[in-house]
């Protein structure tokens, strides 16, 4: 082993090193000279390069880095793969935030096909910067061939091993709660959710209406943040705090979200807070 020269720079070192590396074509041969052994085969999840890399993906690199390396050692060929994930709600939104336009109409106003186009174009913005983190932490993974989940071959596979698992009566249906965006019109993914939201105060109502064919009531609560559904948000609550502002929003939800209209009873419910100058500090408003 050659000794460390300590008058070195360790960023010169290192390049020194991974140039050396590159040139011999190390990670090659770490899988060339193990053929018939044993397979280990290492499928990257895939980042998205939509955006930069950072330190916090270092960290993630480094970790899976570990894996193969340490299966190398133990006498394995490890068959590493490294990938692209081009699909997701923060592509979308990315996206929607460059163009300066906001849902699903005025995605559709834009065009779905065009919009569709400005989203595979933006998933390969930062791929320049990814592969020289990955080259610069010597991450060794098979970045020339990677797989891509935009492609076809990718989605029939997936298609094609959903198909195999369910003949195999391995699926099943189930029921469970997940969080939903109104403005995206979809259920966000745990990773959605655990990336961290602030928690915040603010207004919220609740309009309560008895059912003319059931002993039980229903109810629809709404808040004024930007979970609010965009079709009555901008046209009640900016409208301000003036005396009718809590009976516009009221009836906007009941004319542009509860679609029978003509069903609802003649009384309704509506609990506010002080915002609303008819009811006290908190408490609850009964109109017709």
């Amino acid at each position: 082993m050659r000794k460390v020269d300590v008058k070195e720079k360790a960023r010169t070192r290192e390049l020194r090193v991974l140039d050396q590396w590159k040139e011999d074509g190390t990670f090659r041969k770490s899988m060339d000279n193990r053929l018939g052994k044993p397979n280990f085969v290492f499928y990257e999840g895939p980042p998205t390069a939509n955006g930069q890399p950072h330190i916090g993906h270092v960290l993630g690199r480094v970790i899976k880095d570990f894996i193969g390396r340490y299966k190398t050692m133990s006498g394995y060929r490890v068959v590493r793969k490294a990938g692209w994930d081009t699909h997701g709600l923060p592509v979308e939104l990315g996206v929607e935030k460059r163009l300066g336009i906001s849902g699903k109409q005025e995605i559709e106003n834009y065009g779905v096909a065009k919009f569709v186009e400005e989203c595979k174009n933006s998933v390969f913005e930062y791929e320049k910067q990814w592969r020289e983190l990955t080259e610069g932490i010597a991450y060794w993974t098979d970045m020339e061939h990677p797989y891509v989940t935009l492609t076809n071959d990718y989605i029939e596979s997936v298609w094609h091993i959903l198909s195999e698992i369910h003949k195999k009566e391995l699926l099943y249906k189930g029921h469970r709660v997940s969080p939903y965006c109104p403005d995206c019109q979809t259920t966000l993914s745990s990773h959605e959710v655990a990336q961290g939201y602030e928690d915040v105060k603010d207004l919220s109502a609740t309009v309560k209406f008895k059912s003319k064919t059931s002993i039980h009531s229903a109810t629809k609560r709404y808040s004024k943040s930007s979970t609010l559904p965009t079709s009555f948000r901008k046209e009640s609550i900016r409208r301000g705090a003036g005396s009718s502002a809590c009976w516009q929003f009221l009836l906007c939800i009941m004319e542009k979200r509860l679609t029978r209209r003509s069903s609802l009873p003649v009384t309704f419910w509506m609990n506010t807070v002080k915002r609303c100058p008819k009811a006290k500090e908190t408490g609850s408003i009964r109109g017709r």
